[in-house]
């Protein structure tokens, strides 16, 4: 099944979430340009994952996917390392 994405939900959803990992990148007191930029790639993309997935299950574009991608770039890698968990469960249940 395949579903088209809406562009602008989508990137105003990848904003949020850089937003997120900005602040993360300064709640960790990194002071160096680049670890700030590569903290802020990776939550955003985190961010951006969490904001996909709740565009999907909750199928709408609103404030609640908006504070949820937010939330994903604040978590950062720890949010894909949050994911693969439940991934992980999932799968187990699924097989037995």
């Amino acid at each position: 099944m395949h579903e088209n994405i809406d562009k602008i939900a989508l990137s105003v959803h990848g904003v949020i979430a850089f937003a997120g990992g900005f602040v993360r990148a300064l709640q960790q007191n990194k002071v160096q340009p680049i670890e700030i930029l590569i903290s802020t790639v990776i939550a955003g993309f985190t961010g951006t994952l969490f904001g996909m997935l709740a565009m999907y299950f909750l199928s709408e574009n609103s404030y609640l996917t908006l504070s949820i991608a937010g939330i994903g770039g604040l978590l950062g890698e720890k949010g894909i390392f949050f994911l693969l968990e439940i991934f992980k469960k999932t799968i187990k249940v699924n097989l037995k």
